[in-house]
């Protein structure tokens, strides 16, 4: 049994492929609901439940420290809120919606170029 290694998965007819399938499914309309719709609405979703968990936490650590801390607490997640936000607008964006870089014979895993929303 051969060894499982980048040469043998990522073959030009595999990305061909896969490019291809690609394609396929982002012409796709399915009349109420397109995929391509689904997938953003389905990314907004998760964003959101991302940022009711953050809540939580937040008053579960503020639940755990005496009353004159509980500020502190806030005020610490509310920074990583803050922080986080401020890294997705300069790199964040760009890797998940960039420019593909399919012609420097590299693979779509990460995209390049429009970093902080150029």
């Amino acid at each position: 049994m051969s060894a499982l290694t980048l040469e043998t998965v990522f073959t030009a007819e595999n990305v061909e492929a896969m490019n291809l399938a690609q394609s396929a499914l982002a012409d796709e309309d399915d009349g109420f609901l397109s995929i391509a719709n689904a997938t953003q609405i389905w990314i907004l979703i998760a964003g959101f439940l991302v940022f009711w968990m953050h809540a939580g936490f937040t008053m579960l650590e503020a639940g755990s420290v005496r009353h004159s801390s509980a500020v502190n607490i806030l005020f610490k997640n509310i920074g990583t809120i803050a922080i986080g936000a401020v890294c997705y607008y300069f790199l964040g964006y760009g890797f998940a919606y960039g420019e593909g870089n399919a012609e420097e014979s590299s693979y779509d895993y990460i995209s390049v170029g429009s970093f902080a929303n150029k």
